[in-house]
């Protein structure tokens, strides 16, 4: 029995050719200074933008610029800011940011600020999977996170002293 090599036909050699030259295309049209990665934007840039539909810091951002925060907190740092929501000044009786203006209330909002602000940057993939780890905060009080897995394990909670973030 003899094996008889047969020449590779036109249409494989035509879709060879093809694929070559894709190849070719794609590599050639990527560039080396092609990075559209967006620059990191600052804290402020963050409360000030919401969550891109809504805006839920109105009050926080006015609480910070009481504090005297707005201003480091516009520059590139190591910060973590577990901002609170405006429903949750609204719980603790601010209304609104006039609510906030009162000179009485100065020093309990800047103690309040400073304590949903972290010196460090603390990413969600950082925090170990326990519950209630003590974290610094800038007033020096402690806050406590928790991250605990689903019990598929395809997902995590995170929750600073009990609130969900």
């Amino acid at each position: 029995m003899t094996l008889s090599k047969h020449p590779a036909s036109g249409r494989q050699w035509g879709l060879l050719s093809v694929l070559l030259i894709a190849v070719v295309v794609s590599f050639s049209a990527c560039k080396s200074n092609d990075d559209n990665t967006p620059a990191p934007k600052t804290i402020n840039d963050l409360i000030s933008a919401g969550n891109g539909t809504t805006n839920q810091f109105t009050i926080f951002k006015k609480a910070l610029q009481l504090a005297n925060l707005s201003g480091p907190l516009s520059q590139a740092g190591t910060y973590t800011v577990f901002a609170p929501t405006d429903a949750a000044f609204k719980l603790f009786g601010y209304a609104d940011t006039n609510a906030i203006k009162a000179p009485s209330a100065a020093p309990l909002l800047a103690a309040v600020v400073q304590y949903h602000i972290l010196s460090t940057r603390l990413e969600a993939s950082a925090i170990p999977t326990a519950i209630n780890t003590a974290q610094q905060t800038l007033s020096g009080g402690t806050l406590y996170t928790s991250k605990e897995a689903s019990t598929t394990g395809t997902s995590t909670s995170v929750s600073v002293n009990g609130a969900h973030v």
